[in-house]
């Protein structure tokens, strides 16, 4: 009996939910689009092997225009209640919802023992994972890869692997968005 407590209290403090055996299984969902006007922005955000270990929980985007509305989107793996919300992060692979604008990677979090460490990304990093949606559809950014030249050292720097829209990520994207609205954009 006192294992099992002690094992719920590490569990519990490393951000872990009693939902988390259900959760691990879902899989990455699009969803509805949650308005008219929005796309359908996915990608992929990986850690090059010099982070290796480190957990991705959040990716946040900032819309930096139309320039009246600067604003944060988050895609998380943090909710309190995540087994009832559909998945939008799974591996670092995200589907995420946004009305035209132009978007750029603000940072990245990672929780561990309930408390979360923000990857603070340079302004160059930003402008190089710049998203221009015009109208709606599906965006796909492709795999940008974090690094830390430094080691775990800042500044960290993103770089495109160039696989948007490649064969493989289209199979990918094809079987998300299957039976979903979006597969018309996604023949």
């Amino acid at each position: 009996m006192r294992a099992a407590l002690l094992a719920l209290a590490v569990a519990a403090s490393s951000g872990c939910r009693l939902s988390d055996p259900y959760y691990i299984f879902k899989p990455l969902e699009p969803g509805k689009a949650p308005g008219p006007g929005f796309s359908l922005l996915y990608g992929t955000v990986e850690l090059s092997p010099a982070l290796a270990g480190i957990r991705l929980d959040a990716v946040v985007l900032r819309r930096i225009s139309p320039e009246q509305s600067l604003t944060y989107w988050p895609v998380s793996e943090t909710g309190l209640f995540r087994a009832f919300q559909r998945r939008s992060l799974h591996h670092g692979t995200f589907a995420l919802h946004l009305p035209p604008g132009v978007y750029e990677l603000d940072h990245l979090e990672s929780w561990s023992w309930g408390q979360p460490t923000h990857w603070v990304l340079n302004e160059q990093t930003r402008i190089q994972s710049r998203v221009y949606i015009t109208r709606p559809g599906v965006y796909d950014v492709g795999t940008l890869r974090i690094t830390a030249p430094d080691g775990l050292t800042r500044p960290y720097h993103i770089e495109s692997l160039g696989d948007a829209w490649s064969a493989q990520r289209y199979d990918a994207l094809r079987v998300l968005v299957r039976g979903t609205a979006w597969a018309a954009e996604v023949p």
